[in-house]
């Protein structure tokens, strides 16, 4: 399943593949190598990842439900 945003409108987002893409970026590899690696995933899917990330990034406070 290659992992794409709700914000894009897709519904097959699945996180794991997302903290994935991550970790390989952080670590280093080039979105290139990513997509050479990882045939099921498109350009948008890493761009979609880190548009997610750049999202949770600034989120400064949750509220917690009211009771």
């Amino acid at each position: 399943m290659a992992a794409r945003s709700v914000a894009l409108g897709h519904a097959d987002w699945d996180w794991l593949r997302g903290e994935n893409i991550l970790e390989l970026l952080s670590g280093g590899a080039m979105t290139d190598d990513i997509l050479r690696d990882y045939e099921d995933l498109e350009r948008d899917d890493v761009l979609a990842t880190l548009a997610f990330a750049t999202r949770l990034a600034q989120i400064k406070r949750i509220q917690p439900p009211a009771a």
